[in-house]
């Protein structure tokens, strides 16, 4: 079974020498079913320019308002990691190609142990920033077929990152993108990917994380709401598991 990566959190991370690949692939999709079970998971390749503006890109949308907002614009997923979920979930093997997970950016050499909170990225006319880790939901229960896909998901600290747009622009598939600035290397994703989900309560580091300007607005309330209750809160209803 998928466990929480075997990588150490390293940190801090370098700010120079700083990660950049190509994009791959620019995906977009519209809601389809209803109450419960609408989604947005399924996205099409866009061939051509695709417009981003400070809430959405053009051609995307989002199920519920907890999935978007100005700190959850674009969702980026690493595909370096797909060869890891064929091997440990060899059943679904066939299911773990890009864009499996929902994501609007598909790019190599780009992940969650080189990346950080507050990472600024240059792609086509765009400025992006990284504000969060993806938070899973049920419905990747559904879309692969197993009751605790979004659990293996989360534990896994292979769920993607999310961007706000600093900069509004165009891109499109074969663009460079570059980090260039690294506010935060004391805070990789893989290192805020435990202190969210994995670790026990440590009233130092939410206090650093409530401070912790790049982070996203919905994050650091909800470490404000971890200090004020001396405790982590269920995840259950999010993942779709029993309390």
């Amino acid at each position: 079974m998928p466990h929480l990566d075997s990588r150490e959190p390293a940190w801090p991370l370098p700010t120079d020498h700083l990660p950049s690949g190509v994009l791959r692939e620019v995906r977009v999709g519209r809601v389809v079913g209803d109450d419960r079970r609408a989604t947005a998971y399924e996205k099409a390749v866009v061939t051509g320019p695709v417009q981003v503006g400070e809430l959405v890109i053009d051609g995307d949308e989002q199920a519920a308002t907890m999935h978007g907002g100005p700190d959850r614009v674009v969702l980026q997923c690493s595909p370096d990691h797909l060869s890891d979920w064929r091997r440990e979930l060899p059943e679904h093997a066939d299911l773990f190609v890009p864009g499996c997970l929902g994501e609007n950016f598909v790019v190599d050499g780009m992940d969650e142990w080189n990346l950080c909170i507050g990472d600024v990225v240059s792609v086509g006319t765009c400025l992006l920033q990284v504000a969060q880790t993806r938070s899973p939901c049920y419905k990747l229960n559904a879309k692969f077929n197993r009751r605790d896909m979004s659990q293996l998901v989360q534990s896994s600290g292979r769920g993607g990152w999310l961007y706000r747009v600093l900069e509004p622009g165009t891109l499109q598939i074969g663009d460079q993108i570059t980090v260039v600035d690294r506010p935060c290397p004391e805070w990789p994703l893989s290192r805020f990917n435990h202190h969210l989900y994995e670790a026990d309560f440590d009233a130092d580091i939410a206090r650093e994380l409530i401070e912790l300007e790049p982070l996203a607005a919905s994050m650091r309330e909800k470490f404000r709401k971890r200090l004020a209750s001396q405790e982590i809160e269920s995840f259950a209803s999010r993942l779709g598991i029993p309390e």
